[in-house]
């Protein structure tokens, strides 16, 4: 339950351009440590084309998500 709760609120927070990255980051980490694959890629993905469509560096470690998307991807 509290998982559900967490997740929810931070779904709330992933409109913010601040701290989408960052956010749907975590959400895919949620998922993935729950073992739902689907969600944690598409959330992963997600934070990617937010890096993409900033056209800034936001998230210092692009190169971990990548690795996050791949695993995913590969069913890890």
């Amino acid at each position: 339950l509290e998982f559900r709760r967490v997740l929810f609120r931070s779904q709330k927070a992933r409109g913010e351009p601040r701290h989408k990255v960052e956010v749907l980051t975590w959400i895919g980490r949620c998922f993935h440590a729950k073992k739902n694959l689907r969600m944690a890629k598409r959330n992963y993905e997600q934070a990617a084309d937010a890096i993409s469509a900033s056209g800034t560096r936001l998230f210092p470690n692009q190169a971990s998500l990548l690795t996050l998307i791949s695993r995913v991807a590969s069913g890890r």
